[in-house]
């Protein structure tokens, strides 16, 4: 994107008296502009989807070991049979 500076240029010129109305956020002031709750729903998402891929994970293994081959694991879980591969 070679123009790209231009582009920004030109749309903030255009709104500059928009822009001049968006307040300034203070260092050390917690109000709209904290961005904490954000990281912690990010980390919550990212231990359910690790709590959810070692439960997967488990059930192949349980089923591996009771003798079941690849796809019929793949079909008993409801996986594509190259996720169970792995």
């Amino acid at each position: 994107m070679k123009n790209g500076r231009a582009v920004l240029f030109r749309i903030f010129k255009r709104h500059a008296r928009l822009v001049r109305q968006v307040p300034t956020p203070r260092p050390g002031d917690p109000g709209r502009y904290s961005l904490t709750r954000l990281r912690v729903d990010r980390e919550t998402s990212r231990e359910r989807v690790r709590r959810e891929r070692e439960e997967r994970c488990n059930a192949i293994q349980r089923l591996a070991h009771a003798g079941m081959s690849k796809t019929a694991r793949a079909r008993a879980l409801g996986l594509n049979w190259q996720t169970v591969r792995k």
